[in-house]
């Protein structure tokens, strides 16, 4: 057994990067499975997540293969996931194993040329990419938040990107909000009842990325107060710039009631939500 398993190790070129894909051939009771299981005790404390699928063929064709994805998923993911179709798991996975694709994709949308610049900013030692994930020096994302906040570092409603959770809560605390015409970018990680009042008033907005943290996080029924994400998005809601609209949680069952116009929209980003019917 120790030679096959040097053997085998030898071909998965661990620490090389990439994705690599070992078949193993021989009769039954060869020691196949056994070998597999030996090598997955031996490597996987060398990966962030990891997973081994026992049965494939006996399991798929009594339980079928949302079953077995929703086993891959819950388990490299550590929490419970819920796979729809085939198809849906499909998606899951591909968004789980190339988080730099989506990215560059949200890059490309925007219009900012990811192919050229990313490239560019590796070159300079400003960016670097480790498992799909993009990665830079404190002090990098220190200048370019300075950058944002320019000659107005107290005033968020004066920035062109808004991430700040404080920044947003206060924002939709002021008695009223204001037409908006700075703010093209927001990402807001909250319940806040008037974060619906503060999108509608974006009227350059091209990037939305809003996500509701659960107080369990099974639960997708408790919220203090409709949110944003909890009902339907605003029928004022007219974001004609708008770009890409992502929503994590949501316990929409539909996104909008009629048409939206959207003409610019080219991705529609919807994570975990497990009520929608229609969109």
């Amino acid at each position: 057994m120790g030679t096959r398993l040097q053997d085998l190790n030898s071909h998965l070129k661990i620490g090389s990067g990439g994705v690599r894909m070992i078949g193993i051939w021989g009769i039954g009771g060869s020691g196949k499975t056994t070998l597999v299981s030996s090598m997955y005790m031996e490597i996987s404390q060398h990966f962030e997540g990891q997973c081994i699928v026992d049965n494939v063929r006996e399991e798929s064709s009594k339980f079928g293969l949302p079953s077995l994805q929703n086993k891959i998923l819950s388990t490299l993911l550590k929490r419970k996931v819920v796979v729809q179709s085939v198809m849906d798991g499909q998606q899951k996975i591909k968004k789980m194993g190339h988080p730099q694709d989506e990215r560059m994709e949200i890059f490309d949308a925007c219009g900012l040329h990811p192919g050229i610049g990313v490239k560019v900013l590796m070159q300079k030692g400003l960016v670097t990419i480790s498992d799909g994930k993009f990665d830079m020096h404190d002090l990098v994302q220190e200048m370019g938040h300075y950058i944002v906040r320019g000659k107005h570092p107290k005033n968020p409603s004066k920035h062109s990107r808004v991430w700040g959770e404080e920044d947003i809560e206060d924002m939709c605390s002021r008695e009223a909000v204001m037409e908006n015409n700075k703010i093209v970018a927001i990402r807001f990680y909250g319940e806040s009842p008037r974060f619906p009042e503060l999108v509608t008033s974006l009227k350059k907005l091209k990037l939305l990325i809003c996500k509701c943290v659960l107080r369990d996080k099974y639960d997708t029924k408790v919220f203090e107060a409709p949110t944003f994400l909890s009902n339907e998005l605003p029928e004022n809601f007219q974001p004609k710039k708008l770009v890409i609209l992502s929503l994590h949680n949501s316990l929409h069952e539909e996104i909008w009631k009629g048409n939206k116009h959207l003409p610019n929209l080219k991705q529609l980003n919807l994570y975990d939500a497990w009520n929608l019917l229609s969109v």
